[in-house]
């Protein structure tokens, strides 16, 4: 299996259609007719993310259709148990594993937070800028 292409939709890892058929090596059309036998139980925003319009169209990079469906971790989870095969299993072990815990190493930060950082490397930048400029001065003075 390929290493997934990590895609983050509004704050949130998420996976196509395609890529979850691809990890669990079944034919995308199994999970768009397993979404639609089970289509009580997927919850939009907690399992699966319905792009439509212009966020579909940014998200497919400008490729026009109608609408699309991006799966959540959860959604994936639903997928694995009720197409309940040994490689969904599987490949649910995996996104587990390596693809949706990426998120263990990202911080989200508030405005606040990110004026801060950014404040803080500014005044880092300029307190080495400063020293550059005091040591170039020094090497000067020597030649």
């Amino acid at each position: 299996m390929n290493q997934l292409q990590f895609i983050v939709h509004d704050n949130r890892s998420v996976l196509t259609t395609a890529q979850i058929a691809e990890s669990y090596e079944i034919d995308k059309d199994r999970i768009s007719a397993n979404y639609k036998e089970n289509e009580k139980r997927f919850k939009e925003g907690k399992h699966f993310i319905l792009l439509q319009g212009d966020a579909l169209k940014d998200f497919k990079n400008n490729k026009p259709r109608n609408s699309g469906l991006v799966w959540t971790e959860k959604g994936a989870w639903l997928h694995a148990k009720s197409l309940n095969t040994d490689r969904a299993w599987e490949a649910y072990e995996m996104l587990v594993d390596e693809y949706y815990n990426v998120k263990e190493n990202v911080v989200l930060l508030s405005k606040d937070q990110a004026l801060v950082t950014v404040l803080c490397t500014t005044a880092d930048l300029v307190e080495d800028t400063q020293a550059i400029k005091e040591e170039q001065h020094e090497i000067r003075k020597e030649l």
